[in-house]
Order: C-alpha cells, then sequence, then structure tokens
C-alpha cells in the first residue's frame, strides 16, 4: 500500500483576503483555474478583514495548510501588511 500522495491526489487551497466581499479576486481566481481542470482546488474566502490582527491569522493558517494567497484590499495599510506576511 502506497500512502504517499500523488501531486495528481493533493487538494489545494487558496484563500482569498479582502475587506470587502472579495467577489473581484474570485472572479478573477476561477478564470485563471480554467487551465487546471483537472486538480480539485479549493476556494477559501475571506471577507470583510478589517484588522491586520485578523490578516495575521489568515495568513497563518494559510501557511499552515500549505495554502496560497490571493488578496484584494482598499486598505493600503492591509495590503502592505499580507505583502509583509508573505514574504517571511
Amino acid at each position: 500500500m502506497n500512502q504517499t500522495n500523488s501531486s495528481a491526489d493533493q487538494i489545494y487551497t487558496i484563500y482569498i483576503l479582502s475587506d470587502g466581499t472579495g467577489e473581484t479576486a474570485v472572479t478573477m481566481i476561477r478564470a485563471a483555474l480554467v487551465q487546471y481542470s483537472e486538480k480539485e482546488i479549493n476556494i477559501q474566502r475571506c471577507k470583510n478583514i478589517r484588522t491586520e490582527e485578523q490578516v495575521k491569522m489568515l495568513v497563518n493558517e494559510c501557511f499552515d495548510r500549505r495554502g496560497m494567497i490571493a488578496y484584494t484590499f482598499a486598505s493600503p495599510n492591509l495590503r502592505q501588511k499580507t505583502a509583509e506576511l508573505c514574504n517571511e
């Protein structure tokens, strides 16, 4: 019995962080994912984010789960904080 997961069996998660609804990012991500229809990809939309602490918690959760992050923030502070945390 082989217990290693091949990349074909892996489930990927994309976290979408937004201080609004996140609908724009979801639309863009879904359009890009058309190229990867054979992969199982979950989209986790995290909307109405207002604080840097919320960003930090979600980035940490994403990293723990080996996910990917896309974000759309109107707030320059939240954009900067997200970029900083993702680059650590």
